[in-house]
């Protein structure tokens, strides 16, 4: 059990917070995990929630994510879920915390707990197909491919029919292995003007060795000087599809030097990116590096956290 000044959140107390010797902590705390000091981070990050004194901002919830981070990637998983346990006790309705919860327990081989964990955050996130999607992918891995399923079949009755509806039931049918609906479906998102419908039906035609259909698609986002955000994500990933892994590297690089493409809401995406691009180049270094710049940003996302603990090993 942590001690209840570690990791505890609480609707209480009062009396100021050193935020600046805070922020100084969680900097800290950042930098070690840049240098796979885990146990160092979470010396820092476990500090930096002390010094809340009970009180819980944005700031206190921030470092929580972090901590668990760190914790987990020493494999100290049960401080990992007792972290993700605080943050639902303040918040019933966080559907990461009970993802990531669940991700852990799961690793922990509390399949019943994780699974549970898993219903609750999809019954409290709406309508969130990355989430249904992300839980798939996370207990295929795991070998639990019967309960994985379900959670996919759940997602098709969100039902609708506008762009976004086609585009991810065709990536749940895309999974399910039942490609003649998933190239309908992309096909009407494309319709209704989803671009990202385009590189899910690629992909569809590269695996039928429809390779022109295939190329025509792949010319949409690689063709031209200029791409914004989401067309550098989408020309990457088809260029990784392709094994044309040192070009997309290059459109994930060139997109994260420009300021307006680098900081919107695709930058987690063009930064997965171009790890996944190191990665198949066998540039297992820079990858590993990358990955630890992008779990001091991102450090809720549970499937770079183990990315990068699979990259230490390399």
């Amino acid at each position: 059990m942590l001690p209840a000044a570690l990791c505890v959140l609480l609707l209480a107390g009062c009396g100021g917070v050193d935020r600046e010797g805070q922020t100084k902590l969680r900097n800290a705390g950042i930098a070690a995990l840049s240098q796979q000091d885990f146990e160092g981070a979470q010396k820092d990050f476990s500090e930096a929630v002390s010094m809340a004194k009970g009180r819980v901002t944005d700031a206190e919830i921030d470092l929580t994510y972090y901590l668990a981070a760190s914790y987990y990637l020493q494999d100290r998983y049960e401080d990992a879920e007792q972290c993700y346990s605080n943050l639902i006790t303040y918040d019933k309705d966080n559907a990461d915390a009970f993802f990531l919860r669940g991700s852990v327990r799961l690793d922990m081989d509390e399949s019943e707990k994780g699974l549970s964990d898993y219903r609750k955050a999809v019954a409290v996130s709406g309508d969130d197909y990355e989430l249904y999607i992300a839980i798939y992918e996370n207990l295929t891995a795991l070998g639990y491919q019967k309960d994985a399923e379900p959670f996919l079949e759940s997602a098709l009755t969100i039902g609708g029919d506008g762009a976004d509806n086609y585009y991810y039931r065709g990536r749940i049918y895309m999974l399910l292995g039942q490609d003649d609906l998933a190239k309908t479906a992309f096909i009407k998102a494309m319709d209704k003007g989803s671009d990202e419908a385009g590189i899910c039906l690629a992909q569809e035609y590269l695996k039928d060795s429809e390779d022109e259909s295939a190329k025509d698609l792949i010319s949409r986002y690689t063709a031209g000087e200029k791409k914004d955000a989401r067309q550098s994500v989408l020309a990457g990933q088809l260029l990784l599809d392709l094994g044309e892994y040192e070009e997309a590297l290059s459109v994930y690089e060139e997109a994260l030097k420009d300021e307006k493409t680098a900081t919107g809401a695709y930058r987690a995406d063009l930064l997965k990116g171009k790890i996944a691009a190191l990665e198949y180049n066998g540039d297992f270094a820079k990858a590993k590096d990358a990955a630890s710049d992008y779990v001091e940003e991102f450090p809720a996302d549970a499937g770079m956290v183990r990315e990068l603990a699979f990259l230490n090993t390399r």
